[in-house]
């Protein structure tokens, strides 16, 4: 099965990340819940200022956050179907399904990393599992989905970031 985790950060510092360890918590992730099939998933390392541009063109929100998720597909989580998924989600090669961009604030993880008394790996690999979560449909919207979301991110984290 070929999966790809691309992983793109120009002009970003990101000297205190271990990429293959953040890897390993996109496939994490993406296994427990289920999804087999060969994957491809985007992340972009950026600015402050440009994820706060970002979040301001796709959700309207004037200022700085620390991850942003852009799924390509609409999935319900925990429940994949592969029936669901069309030639259309797949590369051009129809080999690898596109499931999505995650864009992450190396700034804002570094500030949410002193003040919750975090490392910056335990910090980007939350945020990395929140976003991967976004990308296979779960949602905060409501207090239910928060609900379940946060448990999720708890399960994963407890099971990720022990080897941190």
């Amino acid at each position: 099965m070929n999966s790809f985790v691309y992983f793109e950060y120009d002009n970003i510092d990101i000297s205190g990340l271990d990429i293959p360890f953040i890897e390993n918590a996109v496939k994490t992730v993406l296994a427990g819940e289920g999804f087999n099939l060969p994957y491809e998933v985007d992340v972009n390392f950026v600015s402050d200022e440009e994820i706060r541009c970002l979040n301001l063109a796709h959700r309207r929100i004037d200022k700085v956050t620390d991850v942003l998720s852009f799924p390509m597909l609409t999935l319900t989580p925990g429940g994949f179907d592969t029936k669901d998924i069309g030639i259309g989600d797949y590369d051009l090669e129809g080999q690898t399904v596109l499931l999505g961009d995650i864009i992450l604030s190396v700034g804002q993880a570094n500030t949410q990393a002193a003040e919750y008394g975090n490392s910056l790996m335990r910090e980007v690999t939350y945020l990395i599992i929140h976003s991967v979560l976004h990308l296979l449909g779960y949602d905060h919207q409501n207090e239910l989905d928060k609900k379940n979301m946060r448990a999720r991110e708890k399960f994963y984290v407890s099971k990720i970031a022990e080897k941190l």
